[in-house]
């Protein structure tokens, strides 16, 4: 697994004053910039969770979604919690 990168980034805050903070920073694979957390929604029981980055160029503007591996499976289709890994269906069965 790679390290973490982090950068320090100067935010506005409600009132208007702008400080340093420190986020989450990985790079974007379309122009090379820094993306950053745009949203990260937690799971539960039944609800998976999900980690969305937005780069940081405006003009890029590329976005990606990440979750967890199993979580990934469930919603193609290639695992069950009941039955376990799902085999892929025989195209020439059909």
């Amino acid at each position: 697994m790679a390290k973490k990168e982090y950068r320090t980034v100067q935010v506005k805050q409600k009132n208007g004053r702008i400080i340093p903070i420190t986020k989450l920073v990985k790079t974007c694979p379309i122009c090379c910039c820094d993306m950053f957390i745009d949203k990260k929604v937690s799971g539960g029981i039944h609800k998976r969770s999900r980690t969305y980055w937005k780069c940081s160029e405006t003009l890029c503007n590329h976005q990606e979604l990440n979750e967890g591996s199993r979580d990934m499976d469930i919603r193609m289709g290639g695992y069950d919690d009941a039955i376990g890994i799902l085999k892929a269906p025989n195209e020439n069965e059909f």
